[in-house]
């Protein structure tokens, strides 16, 4: 569940097992991986899902004393976090970077190399990262060859950066997760410190510091309560460090600062231009040294010392890249269109198609979307016209790079300027503090003292001498460089790699954090992010963060968690299972492994053995999963073939939102004409409909809307048969999540269609009010609540609730209880007659639920459902329960199916994401012949209009 604090004003912040604070790719991965665990997890998010002005007016931060001024957007406050503003280049820490470099006075890592690679594998195989084989020799190291420059290095060892295309954005690509049951998002949620004093009445004797609770500020001032039993903060380098520096209550220094470490060893990556390299033989094609896309990925290597030479020496380990001089190079017209490009996915998309395969080296340094100004200024619609300005200033120049980049041939390159990127030791004055102004919150503001060493410094320009006097040994050219008396230094542009202001290590006495990232002194708090790094390296760090954090999430959950991180069902392929069914059971092919697959989908599955096999599970990775005790090794969703298709009769797709179309493709390449597609809700985004043509070909598809086949509604039936008569109004007070609300008020409505809606902000969050043909009317309250949520069904004879309601057959005068929710034009609505009935559960003497009751009539759920619902707990509503229902609606959809009746049909669902999005975008729905997603001609029509602008 997602919950916006900005917009529902009332609501309050629960206990919880786990609070993570950043959506990062820190933060979102341990979310990720110890969702579906049983825990309860609260996210906190300082930003929304969209920048606004208060999230960045709390990026500011002050930096004195000159050297390295932190940049605004190095600290996004928004959903995804740095991650929204990043190029996704990343490359695996180097051993010298790790170990301990007594020539530095610098004790290492805690951690060496064997240790962190199974977690760098595990963040390739499940965060899109390179694998390590990538960067080591017989990996992008095979483009070399293909260059015009083969230079034999004598002193120089080159270092491979890569970046996924597109980079990953942890925001988007894993809200998901907060579809899962116990995992809850909450935006405008800024936590402003950790108090470890004990609530008032609570034991005061624990020897151990814990923190009690943190406090969370909202943009209108509240202030919030959150108590959890672990803490994790995954806030980026500066904001981890401010945080302990203003949680005083237990040390007047800051949480865990009793050694005066907290916000010291701040560790960058410098970066910036200078040097020239006058090649002796102009090139062309330099694939592998100035950049280049391939296979997935954008990179290139880089040059470096080794790390005997860096020890001989005393140096850190900074290094350099190539970038070619074209005549179009700094341009502000090039650098806008380039910007366009990438923003619009119709063009992008088809270029990179035309591309795919080749080798396609980079004709700009903005085509790698390194961090500018210029890109990740916020822009009004104004400010986008303004680059269309940019480009018309500059016609001439653009014109000859977009020659030049549709021909595949580039001008000569005769000259190539360096640019460097230094690794900062950490040293105690370059530190995070707390200043005397304030913050929009009321907080004092971050202060950043950041400025490179004269060893820094003395590091690059020895590298700079090695690197002249190979280029003339090589015969490459001459480097043309004033670094050495450049004045004031140069390398002064921050990276946005905030690193070591809480540094892991064994020694409390000289590091912030253990090596399991606890704090020291202080049993329930752990950091995330590049703040814990001991020494920054020279590479980009985020595939180091997103290790470590898988890392500390496997910790947790078989540790401080333990007790509460039980493995969720998750169904497998039975060991030795045959491609070929000749027992009469259906064979099905499973794409995705996340949540909704774990808890729902296989398990619905596995309980229906008798009539399905599941023959694979694939997801975006090939990974071990323990599934109710039964091992499962799921198979990459690239490497589907013809074979495995001809081997099953249906292919169930449950993978995230955004990930639909990329599956649908690549399931279209085969022949799927034998086999049958069911697909989650919702189905498609609206983005995607473009996708619609590679639903094409199948012999069968259609949507598993569980909501359709909740055990309750035969129930309803029989009480519609009796008394209560045809459906007239339907409220769902927080009981429904959106476009399976939709699907449900169809059901209960006979096959009814939605003919309008519309949005209505009310306190505490939304409300949708639908009509549906036939007069009927809907209203699904917001947000969805199970634990509080309740619905009320109106009926020409009365009602029916699982909220508060009178005794069963109370009379005329007992009151209804329609809760604060009016029905659709303000009115309460009108209940044909004066009976209320509530739905409830039906118990054994053991308090097991073996059915659901409405006054006198009853209904059973057979074993199978029993055990696939699981305990209720007692006097828990009917709706608290809604997550393990639809779990036995969905077992109920494919029993239907392996007997021959359909699923929920494929128009419905992309109408109900079509209600959808236009309530989330205008605000109002209205169906019309030309806009409705039911009919053949609406699809097409919306479809191919869509397609012209976004491609799939």
């Amino acid at each position: 569940m997602i919950v916006d604090l900005h917009e529902q004003r009332d609501a309050a912040l629960p206990d919880v097992d786990l609070c993570v604070v950043g959506t990062g790719p820190a933060g979102m991965t341990v979310v990720r991986e110890l969702a579906g665990r049983g825990l309860r997890i609260a996210v906190l998010e300082s930003g929304r899902l969209r920048p606004d002005r208060h999230g960045d007016a709390l990026r500011k931060v002050q930096s004195v004393g000159g050297g390295i001024t932190v940049k605004d957007y190095s600290r996004e406050r928004v959903l995804g976090g740095a991650s929204s503003t990043w190029a996704g280049l990343s490359s695996p820490l180097d051993d010298t970077e790790l170990g301990p470099r007594p020539w530095l006075g610098l004790e290492g890592w805690p951690l060496d190399r064997a240790e962190l690679e199974p977690f760098w594998e595990a963040a390739a195989e499940r965060y899109r990262f390179a694998r390590l084989a990538a960067f080591a020799p017989g990996g992008f190291d095979g483009l070399r060859a293909e260059g015009e420059l083969q230079p034999a290095w004598s002193v120089l060892e080159e270092k491979v950066f890569l970046a996924a295309d597109d980079p990953q954005h942890f925001g988007k690509e894993h809200r998901h997760v907060f579809e899962q049951a116990g995992v809850d998002l909450y935006l405008d949620a800024t936590l402003v410190r950790l108090e470890t004093r004990p609530d008032e009445g609570a034991d005061a004797d624990d020897a151990d510091v814990r923190v009690r609770r943190g406090l969370v500020a909202t943009s209108d001032g509240r202030r919030l309560p959150i108590r959890a039993r672990i803490f994790v903060l995954a806030t980026g380098g500066l904001e981890n460090a401010r945080l302990l520096l203003a949680s005083t209550d237990h040390c007047p220094a800051g949480l865990g600062n009793e050694h005066d470490l907290v916000g010291r060893g701040l560790m960058n990556h410098p970066k910036n231009y200078r040097g020239i390299l006058h090649l002796a033989r102009p090139v062309r094609e330099v694939p592998y040294f100035f950049g280049c896309l391939h296979r997935g990925f954008a990179g290139y290597a880089g040059l470096r010392l080794p790390d005997a030479e860096l020890e001989r020496r005393g140096l850190l380990n900074s290094y350099v890249r190539f970038e070619p001089l074209f005549p179009w190079s700094d341009n502000r017209g090039v650098e806008s269109l380039v910007l366009l490009v990438k923003r619009s996915k119709v063009v992008f998309s088809f270029w990179k198609r035309r591309k795919r395969g080749e080798v396609v080296t980079l004709r700009d340094y903005s085509e790698t979307g390194d961090d500018s100004d210029l890109q990740n200024e916020r822009r009004t619609a104004l400010g986008w016209f303004g680059l269309l300005g940019n480009i018309l200033a500059n016609a001439p120049s653009v014109a000859r790079y977009v020659a030049a980049r549709l021909s595949g041939q580039a001008p000569l390159v005769r000259r190539v300027r360096l640019r460097n990127f230094m690794e900062m030791e950490p040293r105690p004055e370059n530190r995070v503090t707390l200043g005397d102004e304030r913050d929009v919150l009321g907080e004092r503001v971050t202060v950043v003292h950041h400025d490179t060493s004269e060893r820094d410094r003395r590091s690059l320009l020895e590298l700079h001498e090695v690197l002249a006097e190979e280029f003339e040994r090589t015969g490459l050219g001459r480097l043309e460089s004033d670094l050495a008396t450049a004045t004031p230094w140069p390398i002064d542009l921050d990276a946005s790699h905030h690193l070591g202001t809480t540094a892991m290590g064994r020694d409390p006495a000289r590091s912030v954090t253990d090596p399991d990232l606890r704090l020291h002194g202080v049993g329930n708090v752990y950091l995330a992010g590049g703040s814990v790094f001991p020494t920054s390296g020279c590479a980009n760090p985020t595939y180091t963060i997103v290790a470590l954090s898988i890392r500390l999430a496997q910790h947790l959950a078989s540790g401080p968690l333990a007790d509460r991180a039980g493995v969720q069902p998750v169904a497998a392929r039975p060991a030795g299972a045959a491609a070929a069914a000749d027992d009469g059971r259906r064979r099905v092919l499973v794409v995705g492994a996340g949540g909704r697959v774990q808890e729902d989908v296989l398990p619905a599955l596995w309980a229906l053995e008798d009539r399905y096999r599941v023959v694979d599970v694939f997801a975006r990775s090939r990974r071990p999963l323990e599934v109710a005790g039964r091992s499962l090794e799921t198979r990459d969703a690239r490497t589907i073939t013809q074979d495995d298709l001809d081997g099953a009769d249906l292919v169930y797709v449950a993978v995230s939102k955004g990930a639909v179309p990329g599956v649908l493709r690549r399931l279209a390449e085969l022949d799927r004409s034998a086999t049958d597609l069911l697909l989650d809700t919702p189905v498609l985004l609206f983005k995607h409909l473009g996708a619609l043509r590679h639903l094409e070909g199948w012999r069968r598809v259609g949507v598993a809307e569980d909501c359709a086949w909740l055990p309750w509604l035969d129930t309803l039936r029989l009480a519609r048969e009796d008394w209560l008569g045809p459906l007239r109004h339907a409220t769902f007070d927080r009981s429904a999540y959106r476009y399976h609300g939709f699907a449900l008020l169809k059901t209960l409505f006979d096959g009814a269609t939605v003919r309008s809606a519309r949005r209505r902000r009310v306190e505490g969050g939304q409300r949708l009010e639908l009509t549906l043909s036939g007069g009927r009317q809907g209203v699904i309250v917001e947000p969805r609540d199970y634990a509080r949520g309740s619905f009320e069904l109106v009926g020409e004879g009365g009602v029916v609730t699982d909220g508060d309601a009178p005794e069963a057959g109370a009379g005329a005068d007992a009151p209804r209880s329609w809760g604060a929710v009016p029905a659709v034009g303000g009115e309460a609505p009108p209940a044909g007659g004066t009976r209320v009935e509530r739905l409830e559960f039906v118990r054994d003497a053991e308090g097991g639920v073996t059915g659901f009751r409405i006054g006198a009539h009853e209904t059973a759920l057979d074993l199978r459902e029993q055990a696939l619902l699981g305990p209720v707990p007692a006097g828990a509503r009917v709706t608290a329960a809604t997550d393990a229902l639809k779990r036995v609606g969905l077992l109920r959809l494919l029993q239907g199916l392996h007997e021959g009746r359909e699923a929920w049909p494929l128009e419905e669902g992309l109408d109900d994401m079509l209600v959808d999005w236009s309530l989330e975008r205008a605000g109002r729905y209205l169906a019309t012949p030309l806009t409705s997603l039911r009919t053949r001609s609406g699809r097409a029509v919306l479809s191919r209009a869509l397609g012209a602008v976004v491609r799939t």
